[in-house]
């Protein structure tokens, strides 16, 4: 994590999609960007700052003890262009990833509930427990 001259994490290169039909609030901390749906996907867009764009728009940040990018910074950052087949296939995996992601939590839960339950009452009642939690997740092991 990034952290500015106060020692508070700084928020260049932090992202969000918005939606236009959501209201928000836009001041001079934040920076609206607006990208060609037919070019790139937004959140292939936001990916990429997250990921890249961030290291390179720290480089130009101005200001001292408050980190300030200003909007010409972001005109000069260079975004590669992706075939929409790549694009949706890198969502595919990261759609995947937090999917499994979410899964392997849920997954601990459940294993640290079956063994705090086979300490405190049996280790059946805990297997059975698991097995029903399994179930209802439709995951088979």
């Amino acid at each position: 994590m990034l952290r500015n001259v106060c020692g508070c994490p700084s928020t260049i290169g932090s992202v969000a999609v918005y939606s236009i039909d959501s209201p928000a609030i836009i001041n001079q901390n934040v920076v609206k960007l607006t990208c060609n749906e037919k070019i790139i996907n937004p959140y292939i867009l936001s990916l990429y700052i997250k990921a890249i764009g961030k290291k390179l728009l720290v480089r130009q940040q101005t200001g001292n003890v408050q980190p300030y990018v200003n909007i010409p910074n972001f005109s000069n950052l260079i975004i590669p262009l992706f075939d929409f087949e790549i694009q949706n296939r890198v969502l595919s995996l990261i759609e995947k990833s937090c999917k499994l992601r979410l899964q392997s939590k849920q997954l601990l839960e459940i294993a640290k509930t079956i063994v705090e339950k086979a300490i405190e009452t049996d280790e059946e009642i805990a297997i059975n427990w698991g097995d029903k939690q399994l179930k209802t997740l439709n995951i088979q092991l």
